[in-house]
C-alpha cells in the first residue's frame, strides 16, 4: 500500500492515481527506464533508415579497398615469383654479349652448317639460334638477297623485312613463313666483316615474338 502525498488516502501499490482526490502517481522508475531505452532504439533505427545511403557508400568503399590490398599483395606475390623464374642469363663468346631467361634450356637440335652455334629453347617449343660467320657478302643488302633467294627456292614466304640497329650496328630483320605453316625470323647484324645472326623458328608470329626474345634482341652488344 502506499499513501497519496496530497490527501494521505491510502492506495494499492500500482495504481495510477489517487482514488479520493485523483492525484497522479509518479510512473515507477523501472518503466520509465524501459520507455527511454526503446525511444532510443527507435531513434537508432531512424538514423540507419534516414542515412542507408552514406552507410551503403562507407561499406562498398571499404570492401573495395579491402579487395585492393589483398590484390596488391597477390599481385607482389606474382611478380616476385615471376622474377626468381625469369632470372637473366649471360652468354658471352668472343665479341658478342647477350643476356636470356633461365628458363630457356639448351636445345639437342644441332646445325650442321654453324657448329659453333648456341641454340635455345623456350618453354614454347620456340628455337633461338645465334652463330657468327663470314660470308661471300659484303653488306646486308646482299645478304639479304640471298635469304630472299632461298625462301622463294624452297618455297617459303617473306612477310617483312625491316631495317634494324642493334648497339648502333645496321642490321635486318627478316619474317619469313615456311612452307609447313611455321615462322623463322633471321636478324642479322653486320660489324668488322663478321655476320651476327639470330635465327628464331616458332609455330607461330607469336611466338617468335616474344617480350622475352624482344629483350634478348636488345641486349646484345657486340665488340
Amino acid at each position: 500500500m502506499k499513501k497519496c502525498p496530497k490527501c494521505g488516502n491510502p492506495s494499492y501499490d500500482g495504481a495510477p492515481v489517487c482514488g479520493n482526490c485523483g492525484y497522479k502517481f509518479p510512473k515507477p522508475k523501472r518503466e520509465n527506464e524501459e520507455k527511454e531505452k526503446s525511444s532510443n532504439d527507435e531513434d537508432v533505427i531512424t538514423i540507419i533508415k534516414e542515412n542507408r545511403v552514406v552507410i551503403g557508400v562507407i561499406l562498398l568503399i571499404t570492401i573495395i579497398a579491402i579487395c585492393g590490398i589483398v590484390l596488391t599483395s597477390s599481385s607482389n606475390n606474382s611478380s616476385s615469383n615471376n622474377q626468381d623464374t625469369n632470372t637473366l642469363l649471360n652468354y658471352s663468346e668472343g665479341s658478342v654479349y647477350f643476356t636470356y631467361p633461365s628458363s630457356w634450356v639448351k636445345s639437342n637440335i644441332t646445325d650442321s652448317d654453324h657448329e659453333d652455334a648456341i641454340i635455345l629453347e623456350d618453354n614454347a617449343n620456340t628455337t633461338i639460334e645465334y652463330y657468327n660467320a663470314s660470308s661471300g657478302s659484303d653488306t646486308l643488302q646482299d645478304l639479304t638477297q640471298q635469304r630472299i633467294s632461298n625462301v622463294q627456292y624452297y618455297g617459303g614466304a617473306i612477310e617483312s623485312i625491316i631495317p634494324i640497329s642493334i648497339d648502333n650496328k645496321n642490321g635486318t630483320d627478316i619474317l619469313i613463313e615456311n612452307t609447313d605453316g611455321s615462322y623463322t625470323r633471321y636478324i642479322s647484324i653486320l660489324n668488322n666483316g663478321l655476320f651476327h645472326v639470330l635465327k628464331i623458328t616458332g609455330d607461330s608470329k607469336s611466338n617468335v615474338n616474344t617480350t622475352d626474345i624482344k629483350n634478348t634482341v636488345e641486349s646484345i652488344k657486340l665488340n
